[in-house]
């Protein structure tokens, strides 16, 4: 068994992770961190970076949505979880 954000993973419950494929804007993802909350789903997640194959699509906030992030997981008591999809993500 491990724990996330002190969810356990690895028992007889299953948790549930919920959010947007991408954060897009501040509004966007407090509004959903807000419905993520209310309905008792006890991590949220949100794509920091969006794999694209065009570089004139959008490719996610990237580094700029960390506070947000930070600050949202605050605000409403909530884990943050997100997928890496390049090693240079992770640092």
């Amino acid at each position: 068994m491990i724990q996330v954000g002190g969810i356990p993973f690895g028992g007889k419950e299953v948790p549930i992770i919920a959010g947007p494929c991408s954060i897009e804007s501040d509004e966007q993802f407090t509004e959903i961190a807000k419905e993520v909350k209310s309905m008792g789903i006890p991590l949220l997640r949100g794509g920091l970076y969006k794999l694209r194959t065009s570089i004139e699509s959008f490719q996610g906030l990237g580094k700029d949505a960390y506070s947000l992030v930070e600050k949202v997981s605050k605000e409403y008591k909530i884990p943050f979880v997100t997928e890496v999809t390049d090693p240079r993500q992770i640092e």
